[in-house]
């Protein structure tokens, strides 16, 4: 009737808030002692207070197992008690001066990061919010400081403030950052640390735009180039696309050469007869701010043509029709010429014709003798 060696253990150890914990007692009996029939119990000391977890728990071949999954976040004193039977004594996992099974229940958090201005320009400030929370609910408020970080250099260490912890700063350079922050935990309350998604705050330094033409007026069907110039202060030069508009209307765009000066550059022959407000705008990047130019009138005016008038046969004979014919030519722009041609001989018209789509005009009149200046 010697009391009986017991071992208490646990997994998974440490184990975190709401998660299932399996306590297994293992009672060692001698050989020919008989069959273990008595039952196990065990408790928790927790905050000073001694809690029953179970009773009752049937011994197999000298084991039994019981899962919970309501430990509090902290520290717990776990004993198990053999309650004996006819063969063999009462006895405890503490006898001999066994201490008793610790098993720590940590609180698990997270991290989130916030910035009040992202892009934010050189110079601004910029404020950066780690708000720690325990997601599974454990029930204790996370303490200790939070480490924001760029990349791998520190920014600063701040003390939380009710889960909350804010750090400002103008000072960070044109780029990307990746920033990161990281919560210490706080290890006498079991409370675990954690790190935040990356951040990255894009600093950029203000950027100018502004467009010129390759030249106005032109003609129409004549190509023209906009050109729009980046400028910042920012130690890269700008990249990506520029977009141009024609009075709001998006006609094209442009790919920044990200060299000195920093251009893009879009040509089209397809504006129309008119005057055309110009604008270009960019969408900035890690390093530049997004810009928009002021407007440019572009004018484009109709294509120049010239005109050219073959009389056959040259002298003409009396009674016999005189084919006179104008073909008109572009001089200065692009298209197919098309209208009317009107022929005529100081104030006498002649007649008139339709152009066709070679650029002529032909009319057949029978001419009076005399002598004609012909203009058409």
């Amino acid at each position: 009737h010697d009391a009986l060696p017991i071992s208490v253990m646990a997994a998974p150890d440490p184990s975190l808030f709401g998660q299932t914990g399996t306590f297994t007692v293992q009672v060692t009996t001698g050989a020919g002692t008989g069959a273990l029939t008595g039952t196990v119990s065990i408790t928790d000391t927790f905050g000073g207070n001694t809690a029953t977890l179970a009773t009752g728990l049937a011994v197999n071949g000298g084991a039994t197992a019981f899962q919970i999954a309501t430990l509090p976040v902290g520290v717990h004193t776990i004993k198990a008690a053999y309650s004996g039977d006819t063969s063999h004594s009462p006895s405890s996992s503490t006898d001999n001066g066994v201490s008793p099974w610790s098993q720590i229940v940590e609180e698990q958090t997270a991290v989130a990061l916030t910035s009040s201005a992202n892009p934010s320009l050189v110079n601004q400030s910029v404020t950066f919010t780690a708000t720690v929370t325990a997601p599974d609910g454990g029930g204790l408020m996370p303490d200790g400081t939070v480490t924001f970080l760029d990349g791998t250099t520190t920014l600063a260490e701040v003390e939380l403030s009710g889960g909350v912890a804010t750090y400002t700063t103008a000072a960070l350079a044109a780029g990307a950052h990746p920033i990161t922050a990281v919560y210490s935990g706080d290890a006498i309350r079991e409370i675990l640390g954690e790190t935040s998604a990356v951040l990255t705050q894009d600093v950029q330094a203000a950027a100018t735009l502004t467009v010129t033409t390759s030249g106005s007026p032109s003609n129409y069907g004549n190509p023209v180039t906009f050109t729009a110039t980046i400028a910042s202060s920012a130690t890269a030069a700008a990249g990506g696309t520029v977009n141009f508009f024609d009075a709001g209307v998006n006609i094209g765009s442009g790919v920044l050469n990200a060299a000195n000066p920093d251009i893009a550059q879009f040509t089209t022959a397809a504006l129309t007869v008119g005057t055309h407000p110009i604008t270009a705008t960019y969408a900035g990047d890690n390093f530049n701010s997004a810009a928009a130019s002021v407007a440019i009138n572009q004018v484009v005016n109709q294509a120049a043509t010239s005109d050219t008038v073959v009389a056959a046969p040259n002298p003409g004979v009396q009674g016999t029709a005189e084919t006179l014919t104008d073909t008109v030519k572009i001089t200065q722009g692009a298209g197919t010429p098309t209208g009317t041609v009107t022929f005529s001989s100081g104030a006498t018209v002649l007649g008139t014709a339709n152009l066709t789509a070679a650029g002529t005009a032909t009319i057949s009149p029978v001419l009076a003798p005399g002598n004609y200046s012909i203009v058409a």
